[in-house]
């Protein structure tokens, strides 16, 4: 099992209430409460509440849960217990010695424990075998490639695109082959109306932002460094605006870059 704390907020989504920070120390603190991160939205409000950083970016990533140590079912419940986010039990029906009921323990924390209740089951029961599954039952990886090439020879490509996925690299090459991994943070901006399941003919839309670290900055070719300066300025990270499909990605940043990458073979 693997769980997440992910909402439209946490995102980066919301930016008409929130702003956000990427992966940056600060000298501020994070907002311990959504009201407290929505008040600094107003210069207005600033004298009167304390000062924190944005959201950070990105959301924290999937987490692997321990293995259930015995039979259980699909049926899967999240319960509040305090007032946090990581205030949440996980709970999962199922069996022990013979006895029906659930599976329980804290989202953030600790081991499965069974309390036993002889509640008939809702449904049928799972192959939870002991052995480590992830290989077997998750999806591999996309396939879906974009690549981009100037009139320079410079290029821009994304391996196996993730409609959904929130985190990316970036291969950035010049035209004499010297490369490095931007980092692209993106956030799905809100839809109206319906929308196609999955990657479609029908563009996504993103907001976000590609940034290089300090360290891969300083190591950064002479070359190198000004195909990639070109992209996010020379502060090393750049907000973005970003559209895909089935047939291409676009990237446009507030730097001025321009560009679409094709779909590709990889």
């Amino acid at each position: 099992m693997y769980t997440r704390l992910w909402d439209f907020d946490i995102s980066g989504a919301d930016t008409l209430f929130f702003s956000y920070t990427y992966g940056e120390d600060t000298e501020l603190a994070e907002a311990p409460t959504n009201f407290d991160a929505w008040v600094g939205q107003f210069e207005f409000l600033r004298p009167f509440f304390p000062q924190y950083t944005g959201i950070h970016l990105p959301p924290p990533s999937w987490v692997r849960q321990p293995k259930v140590p015995g039979e259980i079912t699909s049926t899967i419940s999240i319960h509040t217990t305090g007032g946090r986010s990581d205030r949440r039990e996980l709970r999962i029906e199922g069996r022990e010695d013979g006895r029906t009921s659930f599976w329980h323990k804290p989202v953030d924390a600790g081991e499965w424990s069974f309390t036993a209740m002889d509640r008939p089951l809702t449904t049928d029961l799972l192959d939870n075998r002991p052995d480590d599954m992830p290989t077997s039952t998750m999806v591999g990886p996309t396939g879906v490639h974009y690549d981009y090439r100037d009139q320079a020879g410079s290029t821009m490509a994304l391996r196996d695109y993730d409609y959904a996925d929130d985190s990316m690299p970036v291969r950035v090459c010049t035209a004499g082959g010297s490369c490095t991994e931007l980092s692209l943070f993106l956030a799905s901006t809100p839809r109206f109306g319906w929308q196609p399941e999955g990657l479609s003919d029908t563009p996504r839309t993103y907001h976000g932002l590609l940034h290089a670290t300090q360290e891969q900055w300083d190591a950064l070719s002479p070359g190198l460094r000004t195909v990639v300066e070109r992209i996010t300025g020379a502060d090393r990270g750049a907000n973005v605006v970003a559209t895909s499909n089935t047939g291409e990605f676009t990237l446009r940043t507030t730097e001025g870059f321009e560009a679409v990458l094709r779909r590709s073979a990889g």
